[in-house]
């Protein structure tokens, strides 16, 4: 078994045992012990290691995260397990009169605080997960890169000053070709898993159903077909929205979003809940960067993509991000969304390649 002195060693051993238990479908625990009055008693730290490792696996690794508390993970344990050995450690120290507490978290199947009130609920999602585990080891909580929120602010700012004439003009098309408001705000799941109103020029009409949308993107998941929209012959499209829809103008209020702090510049397309509810396990990692208005899949074939493949575009953006890669994808927008345009000609003539958002 290993012993881990540093917690931020600790939580990536924690990160990469998450990671194999999506792909392969266990399930682990981590017990947090905590320690008090060390000075007071005679059982040291020390001591409560010893207890700890002639208890546990030799495949299980021990994290000192400080003077007060130890973690062990165990792979493959469940709840009950876990606390079992949990019990037995604290039993043992306790004649010598030290208070030692503990909490269990198991992964996934209920990633919670044994002692949260809460206890029995599920956490579905990756991020969330992490932040919960996060505050537990007391690892600071990852935030949007300074230069990032820079680029975000600098950007949206610059955008909308130079297209507010065409802002304007877009929202006087819309009210005049269709009755109701001009923009349509519906909720996406942004920055760890948390949901957020996301901004959009209105390109269908006022109470449009959505289940012909939600089944198609159903059809898209499980048949992981290339990602192809219902614009071409979809009656609840507004006149020339589907133009509208084709060379992304319907996404410029998002800019807003960024200014918002919401969304980013750069990042995987916000998806809706619809959608996140049926995310795996491994693809809820798309969830630990702010989403973007353009980003890695948006300049890397889109509609031409399927879904499984739109999400390791998105996956491998959160893992590579840095500047000099949001600066190229930026540069590589507009060629992209003119390349939409073309394909979007072509499958008017017959040729079945449509646009995903």
């Amino acid at each position: 078994m290993n012993i881990i002195e540093d917690k931020n060693t600790f939580f990536d051993m924690v990160e990469r045992e998450r990671a194999r238990a999506d792909r392969m479908g266990h399930q682990f625990s981590i017990i947090v012990f905590q320690l008090r009055d060390l000075k007071r008693h005679a059982l040291g730290r020390e001591a409560i290691l010893c207890r700890i490792r002639s208890r546990i696996r030799l495949y299980d690794d021990i994290g000192c995260l400080d003077n007060s508390r130890i973690s062990v993970l165990m792979p493959y344990a469940g709840y009950e397990q876990a606390k079992g050995i949990a019990e037995k450690i604290r039993s043992a120290a306790m004649p010598d009169g030290m208070p030692l507490e503990y909490s269990v978290l198991t992964y996934p199947s209920s990633w919670v605080d044994s002692s949260d009130e809460r206890r029995g609920s599920c956490t579905d999602s990756w991020a969330a997960a992490s932040r919960l585990l996060r505050e537990k080891l007391d690892v600071p909580v990852e935030t949007l890169p300074f230069w990032k929120r820079l680029m975000d602010i600098a950007g949206a700012c610059f955008g909308i000053a130079l297209l507010s004439p065409l802002l304007l003009l877009l929202a006087c098309f819309i009210r005049a070709v269709s009755p109701g408001p001009v923009l349509f705000k519906q909720e996406r799941i942004g920055f760890m898993g948390k949901p957020f109103s996301c901004y959009k020029f209105r390109t269908m009409h006022l109470g449009a159903p959505t289940d012909a949308h939600n089944n198609h993107l159903s059809s898209l998941i499980e048949t992981d077909a290339p990602l192809q929209k219902l614009d071409a012959a979809d009656p609840r499209i507004i006149p020339c929205g589907r133009m509208i829809r084709l060379t992304g103008l319907d996404e410029l209020p998002q800019l807003f979003n960024v200014l918002l702090g919401d969304m980013s510049l750069i990042g995987p397309r916000p998806c809706i809940s619809y959608e996140a509810g049926k995310l795996k396990l491994w693809q809820r990692r798309r969830f630990d960067v702010m989403p973007g208005i353009t980003g890695l899949w948006q300049v890397n074939g889109k509609n031409k993509t399927t879904f499984t493949e739109m999400i390791r575009y998105d996956i491998s953006y959160a893992y590579k991000r840095n500047f000099f890669m949001d600066t190229a994808i930026l540069l590589k927008t507009l060629p992209a969304v003119m390349a939409q345009v073309a394909d979007g000609r072509k499958q008017r003539e017959g040729v079945s390649n449509g646009k995903y958002a």
